[in-house]
């Protein structure tokens, strides 16, 4: 005798949910009222122990000549006085010590900084980022001066 044959019900309906009410807040472009940015601290450092020197590259260069290559470990020292006058009485004597001019300045790393006895890693840190600031600001105007060359250059001597 035949297999009895099965009679399929229809598949159910698609379960629809009700519609959705947007519950976000639009983004914020401008902070909720009654509450400011603080401007920026030229020492950003609640720690009397810990200097925080200066925002501005160009801030922490005023009075020295404009190619960090060209100075002198007396430069160096002025450039540290700027930056935090705890850094100048603290670490002038080593940079002295250590004929760190600007030239070898530029090349200064955490490790050097360690191996020249700077001790404290938050003095080490903040003065290796400190001149890793100063490396890119000088080879921004380097780039800046060979761009001004080449503009000058014609080919053929003329």
């Amino acid at each position: 005798s035949p297999p009895p044959q099965q009679t399929r019900s229809p598949p159910p309906p698609p379960i629809r949910s009700p519609p959705h009410k947007q519950t976000c807040s639009p983004p914020l472009t401008s902070p909720p009222s009654g509450i400011t940015k603080p401007p920026p601290a030229k020492f950003a450092s609640s720690n009397a122990r810990k200097p925080t020197p200066v925002n501005s590259t160009t801030e922490s260069r005023k009075g020295l000549p404009n190619s960090v290559h060209r100075w002198g470990v007396e430069e160096v020292g002025v450039w540290l006085k700027q930056l935090a006058p705890e850094f100048y009485a603290s670490y002038f004597p080593t940079f002295s010590k250590h004929d760190i001019t600007g030239a070898a300045l530029l090349r200064l790393k955490e490790s050097s900084l360690q191996t020249m006895g700077i001790a404290p890693y938050g003095a080490r840190r903040q003065l290796a980022k400190e001149v890793f600031k100063l490396v890119l600001h000088q080879e921004a105007l380097d780039l800046e001066q060979m761009m001004l060359s080449s503009v000058a250059w014609k080919p053929g001597g003329e």
